[in-house]
């Protein structure tokens, strides 16, 4: 597509050149957001979930973000209702619901560019539009960005390892 980056240049970008923000106005690499968080992650205004629960345990997930939210979570149809809502084919039937269009339209207006600027585009993706890249190249940057960033603040050495110590932290809370 015209204008568009290559997946590898997004990743460099995201996770290895942008660094620590000198001001409130930048946006901070995804190690250092990822490290201002960490230290709230038991915080009782705070629910630190896991992209991997989402997709392993759906339901439970969403019992526990209803939990968080303060909502009864006896009622198991308004859960089932509110875990099938928030599946993807879900979301993909009714993707219209879940896009920036009402944002983009008047944002367009107020840019003075064509209304429907930008409305092809949509939220919900499956990922399978492009090839997934190769990025063994990249590994040994983000894994070495990880131990430079994460590894030096916490003593986790990867992802794998700060999942588990969070999911040890929930358990004995």
């Amino acid at each position: 597509k015209k204008d568009s980056i290559s997946m590898v240049t997004f990743l460099k970008f995201l996770f290895l050149e942008r660094g620590k923000p000198q001001t409130i106005m930048n946006n901070p690499s995804y190690w250092e957001f990822l490290m201002s968080w960490w230290p709230h992650r038991n915080d009782k205004n705070l629910l630190w979930l896991w992209y991997e629960d989402m997709k392993t345990s759906h339901r439970e997930v969403v019992k526990q973000v209803a939990e968080f939210l303060g909502y009864d979570t006896s009622n198991t149809d308004l859960i089932d209702l509110a875990t099938e809502n928030s599946t993807f084919n879900f979301m993909k039937e009714h993707e219209r619901h879940f896009d920036e269009h009402t944002w983009k339209e008047a944002n367009n207006v107020r840019c003075h560019m064509p209304q429907d600027a930008g409305l092809e585009s949509s939220k919900v993706m499956n990922g399978g539009r492009k090839p997934k890249p190769d990025l063994r190249e990249l590994q040994e940057l983000l894994d070495k960005k990880w131990e430079e960033v994460v590894t030096s603040q916490t003593g986790l050495k990867n992802y794998e390892d700060m999942r588990r110590a969070h999911s040890l932290e929930k358990k004995g809370n």
